[in-house]
Order: C-alpha cells, then sequence, then structure tokens
C-alpha cells in the first residue's frame, strides 16, 4: 500500500506542475503521471515485470521530468518503468538527440 501512497503523492505533485506549464509539457506530465499509476496498479495486483528483452536495436527516445534518455527499444523503456516505478513517456523511435 505504501507504494499507491508515495505514487499518489507523486502523481498529485506531477498534476500540480502541470498547471503551471506549457500545454506540451502539461501532456507529457499526464503522460507520465498515467504511466506511474498503471505502474502502481500493476505493481499492488502481483503482476511481474518482463526480465527479458530481445537483442534488437530499435532506440526510442524517452523523457522523464524534462530529462531524456534513449533506450534500446520499446520493451527496455516498458521494464524500466516497470521495476522502477518510473514514468518514462516515449516521444520518437529515434535515438534521443538534438534537440533532446
Amino acid at each position: 500500500m505504501k507504494s499507491v501512497s508515495t505514487a499518489l503523492v507523486f502523481c498529485a505533485a506531477i498534476a500540480f506542475a502541470a498547471s503551471a506549464a506549457a500545454p506540451e509539457e502539461a501532456a507529457v506530465q499526464e503522460q507520465q503521471q498515467a504511466a506511474v499509476q498503471a505502474a502502481a496498479v500493476q505493481h499492488d495486483q502481483g503482476y511481474r515485470c518482463p526480465d527479458v528483452c530481445t537483442a534488437q536495436f530499435a532506440p526510442v527516445c524517452a523523457v522523464l521530468n524534462g530529462r531524456y534518455m534513449t533506450f534500446g527499444n520499446d520493451c527496455e523503456l516498458t521494464v524500466r518503468n516497470c521495476k522502477k516505478g518510473e514514468g518514462w513517456v516515449k516521444v520518437s523511435d529515434t535515438e534521443c538527440g538534438s534537440p533532446y
């Protein structure tokens, strides 16, 4: 239950920050909030995160709180969010680069 309350506090903070952000930033923050909530629900329902992804390199760029990171593929992004309860949101099907 602690993870749910932590996720809810985190989500409330994101919602508050979104009200002062630009529309594009607000949309990304809403997506991050949804990803965190989904991870919390999966955790509480006993969902097991995948342990393995294919080695296929199909890079995706994702953002979390204004920080960009390239993941090797969609699976790696999903596993990271699931295992760490984070809310990375995919912004492109390419490596992060300029302007990221």
